[in-house]
């Protein structure tokens, strides 16, 4: 989950663990592309409106890099 709102950060959080999945959070698009994702099915919660580049232009960076994340809109 990417936002740079640290309290949407920590509710999202929260509510997708009680669902027993693992979550990580990021306080911007650079903290995600710097973390080595694991192997295995993923899940991006990405705030539109972040600082900087937009999480949709986001979206279309990481098709350029090809790095594959299930998008669910």
């Amino acid at each position: 989950m990417i936002d740079d709102n640290a309290s949407i950060r920590e509710a999202i959080k929260s509510l997708v663990e009680s669902t027993g999945l693992l979550v990580e959070t990021f306080e911007s698009t650079q903290d995600f592309l710097r973390y080595q994702l694991p192997d295995g099915p993923k899940c991006l919660v990405l705030d539109v409106l972040l600082p900087g580049v937009s999480g949709l232009d986001f979206q279309n960076e990481l098709t350029r890099k090809n790095i594959r994340i299930n998008k669910f809109t």
